[in-house]
């Protein structure tokens, strides 16, 4: 596959308005973000506009910096099956605010929600 043509296989755009939320989210200011990078500001803007390419490492360190992964960063979780709109997104960051003994308790009741509307479909 020519250079070109595996370029077109990522989503720069996309993958930079999700390095822009995950930075929000983090509380860091993209000047600061650049500077742990060892990156410009300017640099750092282009990838959150997707108007530059990054490499397979930078792709790591922000993911790192960011608490992400770089599935995420890559494709708004689609590896893992969940669709980025803005329902899961939601879903998301409502997740994330919970603690440990929350999301213990959502994980059952979606388990029991889960069940009950399994059971109620073969009606």
């Amino acid at each position: 596959m020519a250079e070109q043509e595996k370029d077109n296989l990522i989503d720069y755009e996309g993958l930079g308005r999700r390095v822009k939320s995950a930075r929000r989210k983090a509380g860091v200011r993209q000047a600061d973000l650049a500077k742990k990078l060892g990156i410009s500001y300017q640099y750092m803007s282009m990838i959150e506009t997707g108007k530059r390419k990054l490499s397979l490492g930078m792709l790591v360190s922000l993911a790192n910096e960011l608490g992400v992964t770089t599935e995420y960063l890559l494709n708004g979780y689609k590896s893992v099956g969940i669709e980025s709109d803005d329902q899961n997104e939601e879903f998301i960051s409502l997740w994330e605010s919970m603690s440990p003994s929350e999301k213990e308790f959502a994980i059952s009741l979606a388990k029991a929600t889960k069940e009950v509307l399994r059971k109620n479909r073969k009606v």
